[in-house]
């Protein structure tokens, strides 16, 4: 293994390195090191036992030290590479990937880097699906998830009461292998499998439900509407629980269907570090850098065909080497992408605290400034022009440039900055800075604020934000999705809402959720649609057109909801 420190003195000193000597003051390496001037000599001195390099200490107080390397950099790196991939030793690799090093260097070993990632077997005979995140994973607590990809990893850490056949538009049993509803639809009765097992190997029954239940009753604001209608729940035995609601709810059942339902037992304290569920993979490992995800060997249902997915953070940088400069040469198997449509839509979100923003005019020529048509060609977006929620019902909306300047007007803008708020991701990025680029031309004066998934979480946002650049990923069932998406209050724009429109907005969904008919309820979801684009509370752009790399010899790639795969149905052919 190559030092870290090391890497971090050479990436530090390689501009100022001339033939393999270069001069510096100890105190300049306490920051790279995190250490105090005696800890820097220390390793100054380890560093020249193991051969790496020559220290002569500078003579006096804040003198310059000189140090002289043993052999250049790259050519270290290119044979610790080689060494790595020859041992098939990946967790080296990407640590490497981590490493401050200049990306360009990866290039030469990109090709034999490629082959080491996507699904391969082991010594052991495993399957292992290895996959790069440029970012760390967040929470994987149920009750607090409020991004895609970690609401789809405990989908499948995790199993609810019953599940959405997306194919059949309906519920279908899981966990519970039968339920009924009474005649208003206020008591919904649940049979339970027997035999079905936690990762610790406990066995799973009604009081785990009740736990559930209450543990999302007392400790979540985020998605309290999914359990605001649930007066009691009865365990009528192991196998058999009633939840009384206080009102009729028909919908109520597809409640039951979404992630945070997934059924956790009551015997344990819930930690992210020991996720205990009962769903098809179990949690191997999740560190800052690093998250495995094993099939269990006991899952009720299929087993996985996969035996583990391993997910490293890299930078972006490294990702974006090993994946778009691939030595054809070296390639022994084809990259194949999978385009997946129905991942959601971008959206430009405003927040109504400020006066300005509370202007109908203003929003209105904000409409007219960002033409989606142009953003997609411009930024070469594999995309689709949003004007809905579900990418089917989206058609392209009419600009008029013209109207810009009156309606600028009347709304009494004078030229204050806005702050818009996006997550730090090239996407993003790249949106934003269009954004601004397109009002800035129009005399509208926007700064960006570029934020962290983490900050998703924080609530002190919206006293930055004017606007807010936000993309919405979708369940499978696109009606559940469809009430979540407003009534989800972790869902930063739905934090400030116009009390007008929420009202409007809240009586809609009320009879959207006492109909049982799939046609009535698409009207109304068209009805609320139309009010937002008339009125402009948000303004829909596009839906992005996800492709994912894989190999072709990665069989049965199925999309999941969010836009992701389901890594239960994936296997390899040798």
């Amino acid at each position: 293994m190559m030092n870290e420190r090391y890497i971090s003195l050479r990436t530090f000193l390689y501009e100022r390195e001339r033939n393999l000597e270069c001069e510096c003051k100890i105190e300049e390496l306490e920051p790279i090191w995190f250490c105090t001037k005696k800890n820097v000599k220390r390793i100054l001195h380890q560093l020249m036992n193991r051969k790496c390099l020559i220290y002569i200490p500078g003579r006096g107080r804040g003198n310059i030290s000189k140090i002289i390397f043993s052999r250049p950099f790259k050519e270290e790196i290119d044979e610790y590479l080689q060494q790595c991939i020859n041992q098939g030793n990946l967790e080296e690799v990407v640590q490497m990937m981590r490493s401050p090093i200049p990306k360009s260097w990866l290039v030469d070993a990109t090709g034999k880097i490629h082959k080491m990632l996507g699904l391969h077997t082991d010594t052991n005979e495993k399957d292992i699906l290895h996959a790069l995140k440029t970012r760390e994973i967040t929470t994987l607590d149920p009750l607090r998830v409020k991004i895609a990809f970690e609401t789809h990893l405990i989908q499948h850490l995790g199993d609810t009461l019953i599940r959405y056949d997306e194919k059949s538009d309906r519920i279908i049993p899981h966990l519970a292998h039968h339920y009924k509803a009474d005649h208003d639809y206020r008591a919904w009765t649940f049979f339970i499998r027997k035999g079905v097992v936690f990762h610790d190997q406990s066995e799973m029954t009604s009081k785990d439900i009740f736990f559930t239940i209450n543990r999302i009753k007392g400790d979540s604001q985020n998605y309290s509407w999914l359990v605001d209608d649930i007066e009691r729940v009865n365990c009528l035995g192991p196998y058999k629980i009633t939840i009384h609601l206080k009102r009729s709810n028909p919908f109520f059942i597809r409640y039951l269907a979404a992630p945070t339902f997934c059924i956790l037992p009551a015997h344990l304290n819930f930690t992210e570090q020991e996720w205990i569920g009962t769903g098809p993979f179990m949690l191997g490992e999740k560190t800052q850098n690093k998250l495995i995800l094993k099939a269990n060997n006991h899952y009720f249902k299929e087993r996985p065909l996969i035996d583990e997915i391993h997910i490293h953070h890299i930078s972006k940088d490294a990702a974006e080497t090993i994946y778009f400069t691939v030595d054809k040469n070296e390639q022994t198997t084809k990259t194949s992408y999978h385009s997946i449509d129905d991942s959601g839509f971008q959206f430009l979100s405003f927040n109504f605290n400020r006066p300005l923003l509370q202007k109908i005019a203003f929003r209105e020529a904000l409409f007219h400034v960002f033409d989606v048509q142009k953003m997609i060609v411009e930024l070469h977006l594999e995309a689709k022009e949003s004007s809905s929620f579900n990418i089917g019902r989206s058609k392209q909306q009419i600009r008029d440039v013209t109207k810009i300047p009156q309606l600028l007007n009347q709304s009494e803008y004078t030229g204050e900055e806005l702050v818009l708020f996006h997550f730090a991701n090239d996407y993003a990025i790249n949106a934003a800075c269009w954004l601004k680029k397109e009002a800035n031309h129009f005399g509208v004066n926007i700064k960006l604020y570029e934020a962290s998934y983490e900050a998703f979480y924080e609530s002190d946002v919206l006293e930055e934000a004017d606007l807010l650049f936000m993309g919405l990923s979708l369940f499978s069932d696109k009606h559940l999705a469809f009430l979540s998406g407003f009534r989800n209050k972790a869902l930063i724009f739905n934090q400030v809402f116009p009390e007008e429109a929420e009202q409007f907005i809240e009586a809609e969904l009320f009879k959207f959720e006492h109909s049982n008919q799939l046609d009535e309820r698409e009207k109304m979801m068209e009805k609320i649609e139309a009010y937002i684009r008339a009125n402009y509370i948000s303004l829909f752009l596009y839906h992005p057109i996800v492709n994912r790399p894989l190999d072709s010899i990665i069989r049965d790639v199925i999309p999941h909801s969010f836009g992701h795969l389901d890594f239960t149905k994936l296997w390899i052919e040798q």
